[in-house]
């Protein structure tokens, strides 16, 4: 059931958002910008120009804001200004399509059609994939949550939520039809 709603701070291609714990991060595409708001009223309190063509992604870690486009790097942003702390490597075929930050370790979906699809598990010191994760049946991820136990994955052409044990790389649930999958893993 939807408990509530808003309109997002720009009239379309609302794209990332992550919660910080008081407030609602995202991103836009027209304008490329970065937004904060109010996660009651949807009142924006801050907004940054996005370094990106395109905006897609957005994860909190606790202290600041990763940030993602298309082809480019994920950028780590710092929450007060807007401006880039530094950059790493985006994974795959560099075509992010959600961000999750979770124990240390930034999530990161990846999907254009390709092998290389799946959720990653990256350091987020460096970029260094920790491992590669695809879900048997998806065909297109696109958004990821995590909820404190289970991560939310959407599959933007099977129009599809999966409720997954990513933790322990088993599917937990397909929110569809109620069909099991097996996840396949490859540890790089």
């Amino acid at each position: 059931a939807v408990l509530d709603s808003f309109a997002p701070p720009a009239a379309s291609f609302a794209f990332g958002l992550d919660h910080d714990g008081t407030d609602l991060w995202g991103d836009t595409n027209e304008p490329d910008q970065i937004y904060r708001a109010d996660d009651t009223t949807g009142v924006v309190s801050d907004s940054y120009a996005s370094p990106f063509t395109s905006p897609n992604g957005v994860a909190w870690d606790g202290a600041a804001l990763w940030h993602s486009a298309f082809l480019q790097d994920l950028s780590l942003i710092d929450p007060s200004d807007g401006s880039v702390i530094r950059t790493i490597p985006s994974p795959g075929n560099r075509t992010p399509r959600g961000l999750e930050w979770v124990d240390g370790a930034l999530w990161v979906v990846d999907a254009n059609l390709e092998p290389e699809d799946g959720i990653y598990q990256i350091d987020p010191s460096d970029g260094t994939i920790l491992q590669r994760m695809q879900i048997a049946g998806a065909t297109y991820p696109f958004g990821l949550a995590f909820d404190g136990e289970y991560f939310w994955m959407t599959d933007y052409l099977a129009d599809k939520i999966y409720k997954v044990d990513l933790m322990n790389f088993l599917l937990a649930d397909d929110f569809e039809s109620g069909d099991t999958s097996a996840w396949s893993s490859t540890v790089q």
